[in-house]
């Protein structure tokens, strides 16, 4: 055949049987006879070795019946790498093109079409046309801070205080209710999260983007919010509430609000995304706020609270901002007057609180709240990748609905209650065996009820004819219309 005038040569399997040397060899003497010739040949190679894969010019690559590629060898890795499959650096391509084509093996490469910066580049698009919808929230938040500021700018209003005790009370109240403000600020983030996890976990299970590259935009695009909510509040209440004048005072106690509004934020995306229901986030968001409260050191002093109970104090970001924010303040200058016993009213205040820690601490107070942040927001990131979709309980529930009501659910039947399916089951057998057990008494009951209303119309008819013979009555529907044409 070869030796013939043939244009066209086809070829099944012609290395069985024989080594990869002499397969290299027939393939070298092919590839000379068709770039002489001019011909063309087509041979069916199952993983040729590489040096004989390089002989060849076109490839047809194929897979269950279907032809995945079909061009030049060269271009074969970036067709690939276009679909977001990269070939590593030590990976022969025949094997790297077996392996490609295959379900099983697929899942060694890459999972999506994108690299990581370009994941991270449409997701961050992606939140901030769904941070443009919810302009409205945002500024909503933003309004509310500032009326909230305006009103606590009045009620703790002092222009002038005494370096006593008493003033220290009254600027203690007002520096932890601006820590309670702040950190509830970023509730509204546990709802927005929960409205998103159904879309995301929708879009994670179709390969668009893994985990990590929905959270960290969520989080990134969330600190101009912390930075603007911090600086409305500082800006509005610093001065008229009678803190220490010193800027750099101001700058501090602003950097340490901006810390822990980032730290509740992280906190409260983390929960959302760990309990996946409004109910039990909230839930379960209010407790982990009152712990805060409890153990963040001015509800119960730390020197107040039982020795196996210390370590919350510890763990509390809480704690962290009423260090910060008191060394911030009693530290200052005007609070260095001397008094009894050879200590400044600054530090007896931070002393009688628990809080007598060196300045360094207002630094590592702040460092503690980025570290919150940072923790919170892997945990979001870990349950988002971990745990699945709360789905499970939908299918039972619509199971319970069809049995309970004898037809198909018409939409979706959510519950994420223990027993709904066992007690819609219970209740549904308990109908039956009533019915089973009276279904004598309740023919009865029936046909006497009918039997009384054959009689009463038949007496209503006798009536209205006595009256007036010409109207005709069927029926007690015909009496109704013509009694309500009366009235």
């Amino acid at each position: 055949m070869i030796v013939g005038p043939i244009k066209a040569l086809f070829m099944d399997e012609i290395p069985t049987g024989l080594d990869s040397s002499t397969t290299f060899q027939i393939v070298t003497c092919l590839q000379q006879l068709v770039h002489i010739n001019d011909a063309t040949a087509v041979l069916s190679l199952l993983q040729p070795a590489p040096e004989t894969f390089e002989l060849f010019d076109d490839l047809i690559l194929m897979a269950e019946g279907k032809i995945i590629y079909h061009g030049p060898c060269s271009q074969a890795l970036q067709f690939f790498k276009d679909c977001g499959f990269w070939c590593p650096e030590r990976k022969g391509v025949v094997d790297f093109l077996q392996e490609v084509t295959s379900k099983k093996d697929q899942r060694q490469y890459c999972k999506y079409s994108l690299g990581k910066w370009d994941l991270f580049e449409a997701c961050m698009k992606r939140e901030i046309l769904l941070m443009k919808r919810n302009s409205f929230i945002y500024i909503f938040k933003t309004v509310q801070l500032t009326i909230t500021a305006i009103i606590t700018m009045t009620v703790f209003l002092r222009t002038q205080l005494d370096v006593d005790l008493l003033g220290s009370n009254y600027l203690l109240g007002s520096l932890y209710y601006t820590l309670v403000r702040l950190m509830t600020n970023g509730v509204a983030e546990l709802i927005m999260t929960i409205t998103r996890l159904p879309v995301v976990y929708k879009q994670k299970a179709f390969y668009l983007y893994p985990a990590w590259a929905y959270c960290l935009p969520a989080a990134i695009l969330k600190i101009p919010f912390s930075v603007l909510d911090s600086l409305v509040w500082t800006s509005i209440t610093y001065y008229v509430i009678g803190y220490s004048p010193e800027i750099t005072r101001f700058l501090r106690q602003f950097l340490l609000l901006i810390a822990l509004h980032m730290s509740s934020t992280s906190m409260c995306r983390s929960l959302a995304a760990v309990f996946k229901t409004d109910v039990a986030a909230t839930t379960v968001g209010s407790l982990v706020l009152v712990l805060m409260f409890l153990f963040g050191g001015f509800i119960l002093p730390r020197p107040s609270l039982p020795k196996w109970l210390r370590w919350g104090f510890w763990l509390s970001p809480m704690s962290y901002g009423e260090i910060g924010i008191t060394l911030n303040e009693f530290l200052a200058p005007r609070w260095q007057k001397i008094q009894e016993g050879n200590i400044t009213v600054g530090r007896e205040v931070l002393k009688s609180r628990g809080l007598d820690f060196d300045i360094n601490f207002f630094w590592i107070s702040i460092a503690a709240l980025l570290g919150f942040a940072i923790v919170f927001d892997i945990l979001f990131v870990v349950a988002l990748t971990y745990l699945k979709e709360m789905v499970e309980k939908e299918e039972s529930d619509t199971e319970a609905f069809k049995v309970f009501f004898g037809k198909e659910c018409p939409g979706r039947v959510r519950c994420y209650g223990r027993n709904i399916t066992k007690t819609s089951l219970k209740i549904k057998a308990e109908i039956n065996a009533l019915k089973q057990a009276h279904s004598e008494e309740v023919s009865t009951l029936r046909d006497e009820f009918q039997d009384k209303i054959d009689r009463l119309q038949n007496d209503f008819k006798t009536v209205i004819q006595q009256c007036n013979p010409q109207i005709n009555i069927e029926s007690i529907e015909d009496f109704v219309r013509i009694i309500s044409w009366r009235c």
